[in-house]
């Protein structure tokens, strides 16, 4: 029930675009890409993100925690990361002939991931609720869009601007419960 309730978290409450911005830039371009070319993004993304975080955990508790050097943390988790995706990004292209490469959205769900977690398996389920927030957050900005795009804006780095002000009230309104001047029990 408690990895329910983690999944749960992450994926709706905590929303990984809302509340930390991952992926935020990026959401405005993979909401142009067809549906097909977004959904191979986003399994080869999983893939690498879940072996990326697997990798990552076992020698960051195996090996850099019993000597004392886990600030090296982050480090580690960007080599593997960039190995795995690189791997995972070749059998892609070969398999599909496709070019499915995303940095940015990936490499932050794992530090999220791992940072926020207590065990593997839930840096695993944070990592899918992660991705799963995205992907429910892509039909809001596309519809952001669809409403922008109506207007007769000349210039496309306005309507890019206005895309992006929307989402920033959406995410203000969101985390608006989130302030504590409304804690009252603490006079």
């Amino acid at each position: 029930m408690r990895y329910f309730h983690i999944f749960i978290y992450y994926t709706f409450i905590c929303s990984s675009v809302i509340f930390f911005g991952i992926g935020l830039n990026r959401s405005i371009e993979i909401t142009a890409r067809s549906l097909k070319l977004n959904m191979k993004m986003m399994l080869k993304a999983l893939i690498a993100i879940l072996l990326s975080i697997v990798f990552t955990y076992l020698i960051t508790e195996y090996f850099l925690i019993p000597i004392k050097l886990s600030e090296l943390f982050p480090l580690i988790a960007l080599l593997i990361f960039l190995c795995v995706n690189t791997f995972v990004e070749a059998l892609v292209r070969i398999t599909t002939n496709t070019s499915t490469s995303e940095f940015s959205i990936s490499w932050l769900v794992i530090l999220l991931s791992i940072y926020e977690s207590s065990t593997l398996l839930e840096a695993m389920i944070i990592s899918l609720s992660c991705m799963l927030s995205f992907q429910l957050m892509l039909p809001i900005v596309y519809c952001f869009q669809n409403v922008i795009y109506l207007k007769n804006y000349e210039n496309q780095e306005r309507k890019r601007i206005l895309i992006f002000l929307s989402i920033v009230v959406l995410m203000l309104v969101m985390s608006v419960c989130d302030i504590t001047w409304f804690n009252v029990s603490g006079r």
